[in-house]
């Protein structure tokens, strides 16, 4: 065996490997940017509508346990989100009860989970505040 043989197959070894790290950083950059979409439970892409909502929500809170954050989250946007759309809804004088759901309707709850997560920042509350303001509520 010559020294351009033992180089050829040295090459070839090295291109291999630099293919196959190239292929794993691929599959690993695919399952950081698709994180959400692919560790997302079942029913956190469950679709809210006016037939299902009570029945989701009783899901939601069955799957994830009644003191994880996910729950919370999403009773924070629900909650949000019917009391800026009613009361804007009984300003404007609009007589349909389905306006206070304006922005529940059609969205996953993975999304309502998101967006009220956003939304608690936004206005400055941690889950853990409104998980004791809810409590105090019940008491």
């Amino acid at each position: 065996m010559g020294k351009s043989e033992k180089k050829n197959k040295s090459t070839s070894f090295y291109v291999i490997l630099v293919i196959v790290i190239i292929a794993i950083l691929c599959v690993a950059l695919y399952f950081v940017v698709n994180t959400d979409a692919i560790f997302k439970s079942a029913i956190e892409k469950e679709v809210i509508t006016a037939e299902n909502q009570e029945e989701i929500v009783d899901k939601v809170e069955e799957e994830f346990g009644s003191d994880d954050d996910r729950v919370y989250y999403l009773a924070y946007s629900m909650m949000y989100y019917m009391f800026r759309d009613g009361l804007s809804s009984v300003f404007s004088n609009n007589t349909d009860e389905n306006a206070m759901y304006e922005n529940i309707y059609g969205k996953t709850v993975g999304q309502l989970i998101d967006e009220g997560k956003q939304l608690m920042e936004e206005n400055n509350i941690t889950v853990e505040e409104y998980k004791e303001s809810i409590k105090d509520l019940a008491v």
